[in-house]
């Protein structure tokens, strides 16, 4: 496997390692903020938190189960409109079940949090620190959602696939991932079964996404997901079956309860009779 940029810097120990070492093994934070920005998506990050709010708080009452209650409100919508496209005759107002709004607010929330860090452990050889004591978000729905850190040299110097997955594991999933899948189900009364198939499903399309923008990444982004996805906290979510390419989870999104929308590729319930949306 090709060395990953930044081979030669050192390993650091993470946000509490010595900050004069840190600051010369840091990417650019302006730098870094453009090249993940460049990748669109749920690849952006910015320098400055203004306009955010810690992670912390985002997980909190009240902003949480509002940001549940937007994301409900503009599933709604969305059935809405394709109600209003298919011609149909207009019906009942479509009803959301408040876990498919709690699920995509996860989603989404993960979805970038992967993103940010595998895109800058393989660009950039550098994992930032996505702990929630730093972590900064938006306060309410919004897209894109904005990510930004209290502290843009904190993290840790990385080089091939064990130190990557090493540094994803403790800075990323041990902490605000974590973080977000125990606030969604608590606050959202939603199966922790959910947000572990969701978190998993989320990184290897995460990875499936930066592959896309860049294929010259295949081969690393495959070994540090599957590296990821052997920890325990992740192997309840899903497995690539006998070494396969096809991801398949252990817990439904629930994306399926929405209007006009069926299983995903990766659903557990897709099976004979139960085929995935062609269209997803």
């Amino acid at each position: 496997m090709l060395p990953l940029p930044g081979a030669d810097r050192p390993l650091l120990r993470g946000p509490r390692g010595a900050r004069r070492d840190r600051r010369l093994t840091a990417p650019d934070p302006v730098g870094l903020a453009r090249s993940l920005d460049a990748l669109q998506g749920f690849f952006g990050w910015q320098v400055s938190t203004d306009g955010l709010v810690p992670l912390g708080r985002a997980l909190a009452e009240p902003l949480l189960p509002a940001r549940f209650d937007a994301v409900r409100e503009a599933l709604a919508n969305v059935g809405r409109a394709s109600d209003g496209a298919s011609g149909d005759a207009p019906g009942a107002d479509p009803v959301v079940d408040p876990r498919v709004a709690v699920s995509a607010v996860q989603v989404g929330l993960v979805s970038r949090l992967w993103s940010v860090g595998l895109a800058s452990a393989l660009l950039h050889g550098w994992v930032p620190d996505l702990s929630t004591s730093l972590l900064h978000v938006s306060a309410g729905h919004r897209s894109p959602v904005p990510l930004a850190s209290a502290d843009p040299l904190a993290g840790r110097s990385v080089s091939g696939p064990v130190e990557t997955v090493g540094a994803l594991r403790d800075l990323i999933l041990a902490g605000s991932v974590h973080d977000v899948d125990r606030a969604c189900a608590r606050l959202g009364r939603t199966s922790a079964r959910v947000m572990v198939s969701n978190t998993a499903s989320a990184l290897v399309n995460s990875g499936r996404m930066l592959v896309r923008r860049r294929p010259d990444l295949e081969a690393q982004v495959d070994a540090v997901v599957r590296g990821l996805l052997a920890d325990r906290r992740l192997a309840g979510g899903g497995s690539f079956p006998d070494g396969g390419s096809q991801f398949r989870r252990r817990g439904c999104c629930l994306y399926y309860r929405l209007p006009g929308h069926g299983l995903c590729p990766d659903c557990v319930l897709v099976g004979p009779g139960r085929p995935a949306d062609e269209h997803h």
